[in-house]
């Protein structure tokens, strides 16, 4: 039988701290966070059953203009599942709330709250979008949050630079790793191309673009740089177009001897040369009717060029010591060399022949927001590892600095160098080397506005024990006092023996209880832990 209105209001009234009437609606109808402030709410009392523990961030999805927003993007997570997961902060005369009840959206399109840990604040900081900036204000006793490598302290209001160009990191509790990027426009989260890893806004207009030229019969000439995934696309083209049922031949172009380039690349017949024993094929019939990658375009030599120019223009092939084949061959060639440069010895007609179509491969310092999936794609998908899963905290956090110093890291190796780098982190899982490169990477600037925290010196353990009993061991009150997060505040607490509700036992809690007649504040004293913490589970008969 359900509760009548007025039960519900009850239930309310205990738990959230409101009176209420019976008309359905609560007549002061608030929520309680961890520093007792208080928002009010205007909602039927039937829907508190149902409330979140947190006001959203940003607005609901549906109601997203098309202008640019801002979006964080988890790269470092112990959930595998919970990377690239996305928050979108659209512009507003409100700030926004990003805490343990943020929303964010997975890879497969689905709700999902990353930062619901009971060691993440409900309210962390508050977010507002202004222009071509946002600020973040870290809210006095919350979680530890770090900035672009640097520690922010309660009270802190940071502001970044949003643009296209600029990334910013943000770790929060030394376990979660947010990458902050400005300028992008929301979009459906449909995966276009899954053979090319990533979320990002570069990331998705390429796969766009390689969507688009795969439905084409030209030949198309591939730019990056190295080590950023060109044959990663050519293999994408392949199996998006209509040749995806026949070969794709990849060869590296300038591994090819000028004297052998002929016979490689077009066949050869018996006997042609000594050694010749047979009809050979050569690359081109391969990968007939289907796809020929060439790789390394730009070190081919001025000989192979003509020879190339010749069959790209007749699509015919003359086999050594043999007649002319005809070629049902689409080219894809790539090449991190600027070709169109007059000091690059590249003929501009063989140029023009390949340019039909054109794409080009973002370095990986243009999409660092794309760290977390890569990583996880490549140990998981290519090499069946299972996820990095530190056993403590430490090890968690050196992994979560890793990933941050990583996004402000320039990547000149690009992919390619992050999967060494990430291989050998790997080695250790535990506690994984720092690379000195990552150390070295200078971080983006983010401009502190305002420092409304309290600068207290270093407590001392006697003094530390005397304030923890003057504010009855509420660690937000003490975060509040000093000046740092909840979290540093429990490590003290560990650091001194003081225990938390959770350790402690029945048997001591009913001690506790009978000598001081079921007063609960000065059980909570006695046993130095908070009236709140003590309350609660009370309420809930833990200690019965």
């Amino acid at each position: 039988m359900p509760l009548p209105v007025w039960s519900i209001c009850c239930v309310a009234a205990r738990w959230f701290g409101c009176s209420c009437s019976r008309s359905g609606y609560c007549c002061c109808e608030y929520r309680r966070d961890d520093s007792d402030r208080r928002w009010p709410m205007s909602r039927p009392v039937s829907s508190l059953l149902h409330a979140p523990t947190q006001p959203h961030i940003a607005i609901p999805k549906a109601l997203y203009h098309t202008g640019p927003c801002a979006v964080l993007t988890v790269v470092f997570h112990a959930d595998p599942t919970l990377l690239g997961a996305r928050l979108w902060i659209a512009k507003a005369s409100e700030s926004s709330v990003l805490g343990r009840g943020s929303e964010f959206t997975s890879i497969a399109g689905k709700s999902c709250q990353p930062l619901m840990q009971t060691t993440i604040s409900r309210e962390i900081a508050y977010l507002q979008v202004q222009e071509d900036r946002l600020e973040l204000t870290h809210r006095a006793g919350a979680s530890a949050l770090t900035l672009n490598t640097r520690e922010s302290r309660g009270g802190d209001i940071t502001s970044f630079e949003l643009s296209a160009a600029t990334h910013h990191s943000i770790v929060i509790s030394h376990s979660i790793v947010l990458c902050l990027s400005g300028n992008v426009t929301a979009e459906s989260d449909d995966q276009i191309c899954p053979d090319l890893i990533g979320v990002s806004e570069p990331i998705r207009s390429l796969q766009r673009r390689v969507q688009q030229i795969a439905q084409s019969p030209h030949d198309v000439l591939i730019t990056g740089p190295t080590g950023a995934g060109k044959e990663v696309v050519a293999r994408a083209i392949h199996r998006l177009g209509t040749r995806r049922t026949r070969p794709f031949v990849a060869i590296n172009v300038a591994a090819i001897p000028d004297s052998l380039a002929p016979a490689l690349l077009f066949g050869s017949e018996k006997g042609v040369f000594t050694g010749a024993q047979r009809r050979r094929d050569g690359f081109f019939q391969n990968a007939q009717g289907g796809t020929l990658f060439l790789d390394e375009m730009g070190d081919a030599s001025a000989s192979l060029q003509a020879q190339l120019l010749r069959v790209l223009q007749e699509r015919q092939a003359q086999v050594v010591g043999g007649e002319l084949v005809p070629l049902d061959v689409r080219v894809l060639a790539a090449t991190e060399l600027p070709l169109n440069l007059q000091d690059v010895p590249f003929r501009q007609a063989l140029l023009h022949r390949l340019s039909q179509q054109r794409i080009e491969v973002p370095p990986l310092s243009a999409h660092p927001d794309d760290l977390g999936v890569l990583a996880r794609h490549r140990l998981m998908t290519e090499q069946d590892q299972p996820w990095i899963a530190p056993a403590g905290p430490q090890g968690l956090a050196a992994w979560a600095s890793i990933f941050a110093h990583a996004i402000h890291y320039p990547w000149p190796g690009n992919v390619r160098e992050f999967y060494a780098v990430l291989g050998q982190a790997c080695l250790t899982p535990e506690l994984p080397d720092f690379p000195p490169q990552l150390l070295a990477a200078p971080a983006l600037e983010s401009e502190p506005l305002a420092a409304e925290r309290l600068r207290a010196e270093p407590y001392s353990d006697d003094t530390f024990l005397a304030l923890a009993e003057s504010l009855d061991y509420s660690a937000s009150a003490i975060a509040r006092q000093v000046g740092c997060s909840r979290q540093s505040v429990y490590r003290r607490y560990q650091a001194l023996g003081i225990p938390s509700i959770n350790e402690l036992d029945v048997l001591t809690v009913q001690r506790a209880l009978t000598q001081h007649d079921g007063e609960l504040r000065l059980v909570a004293k006695a046993l130095r832990v908070s009236y709140r913490a003590l309350f609660r589970a009370d309420a809930l008969g833990k200690f019965r």
